[in-house]
């Protein structure tokens, strides 16, 4: 019997319960993990990282797992204490690494004791020389199984040490961390974010040879059965009737994506719970969300993420992204040269590729998901007037 799941786009559900899919990338990430290989993920927003890093977590038997969310961290300080904190807070470890946590840090053993900062005492060491020194203790006194760091948001952490702190900073921190990656025998890793780090690297004159270690671990859409799956669930959990195909359509017309499928599944549990729906109504609730700047709002990093990245290069990028939402063809290198011609285009071509808005198809370059090409299209206000 099919569990509901209520639409809840964006919040916290169980990792374990409201979890589904995904199948594929959590063998895979084992098997590459238990091999040694420490992954990256870094796939456009929405798209479901952190919640299968958080189911990941919950459902591991192999590995002892820590999550660490980075979102906000400004400084390399910060970026020590919430790690440290995340550390703290998880009671499996051993107890020589508790009891050197609490050797270096302020009320990191219990959770709302007060805020976790460095002890005076130690404050000598750069805060980066701590990080290496606190996370190397955790794999040198790793019992049982390899303890799995699963680290979210980095490079936006990065970028805003970068900015706060300087470049050498940032990349010092880039440099450090790639250090423990190599000398932590028994320690995985699982870097995310959702910005690349082709653009981290850039702003703090780091270099491909900090992050080489890390092997991508493809995301994308949910694979057909489970979108479906997903969108019977959804239906349950809205106290909605299905006729005929209503999760299929659900999960065709959202591209699969996890995030609106939950947006577009509230909105028809807001207009139609208790009731049957079909075809026409999913597709009316999926337009009217989109259309709908407010309820949309966290789809706008479609086009806040250009301004951030691409600087000068930003007006070209939009204008390759224009041309290429309005056809459903595979387009050249040499087709857009004759018509935005610039010196940058190949490597503003290249930054789109690595941010997963294009890809290769036939020799030419296409949107990579249809359903971002149509929102897209509607933000940019690219149809045509009837």
């Amino acid at each position: 019997m099919r569990q509901p799941i209520p639409p809840m786009p964006g919040a916290k559900g169980d990792p374990v319960r409201h979890f589904v899919g995904r199948a594929s990338t959590t063998l895979r990430a084992e098997r590459q993990l238990a091999a040694g290989i420490n992954l990256s993920l870094t796939d456009p927003r929405r798209m479901g990282k952190t919640w299968w890093l958080e189911h990941f977590c919950a459902t591991t038997t192999a590995f002892m797992p820590v999550y660490i969310d980075y979102q906000g961290i400004t400084t390399r300080e910060e970026f020590l204490v919430r790690t440290a904190q995340a550390l703290g807070q998880q009671r499996s470890l051993p107890a020589k690494v508790r009891s050197l946590l609490t050797s270096l840090f302020e009320n990191i053993e219990e959770v709302g004791a007060g805020p976790v900062t460095i002890k005076t005492g130690v404050r000598s060491q750069t805060p980066t020389a701590l990080l290496v020194s606190t996370v190397l203790a955790v794999d040198s006194n790793a019992e049982d199984k390899p303890v799995l760091v699963c680290m979210d948001e980095v490079p936006w952490a990065i970028r805003n040490i970068t900015q706060n702190e300087g470049a050498q900073a940032a990349s010092e921190l880039l440099q450090a961390l790639r250090a423990i990656r190599a000398d932590g025998k028994h320690l995985r890793w699982i870097v995310c974010g959702s910005i690349g780090f082709h653009h981290v690297l850039r702003h703090c004159g780091a270099t491909t040879g900090d992050i080489n270690d890390l092997i991508n671990l493809p995301l994308g859409p949910l694979e057909p059965d489970d979108a479906v799956e997903l969108g019977h669930r959804l239906f349950l959990g809205a106290d909605i009737r299905e006729l005929g195909k209503a999760a299929e359509v659900l999960a065709d017309r959202c591209g699969r994506v996890p995030y609106l499928m939950h947006a577009v599944a509230l909105r028809l549990e807001e207009t139609h719970r208790g009731q049957s729906i079909g075809h026409d109504e999913v597709h009316q609730a999926f337009t009217d969300y989109v259309d709908d700047r407010d309820d949309s709002r966290p789809l706008t990093h479609l086009l806040e993420r250009l301004d951030t990245n691409y600087g000068d290069n930003t007006h070209l990028a939009m204008q390759i992204l224009d041309h290429l939402a309005l056809t459903d063809r595979p387009v050249t290198l040499a087709e857009l040269s004759s018509t935005h011609a610039s010196a940058r285009l190949g490597v503003v071509v290249d930054n789109l590729v690595d941010d997963h808005y294009l890809h290769g198809v036939d020799g030419g370059l296409m949107w990579r998901y249809d359903v971002l090409r149509y929102i897209w299209v509607r933000r940019q206000r690219l149809e045509p007037t009837p």
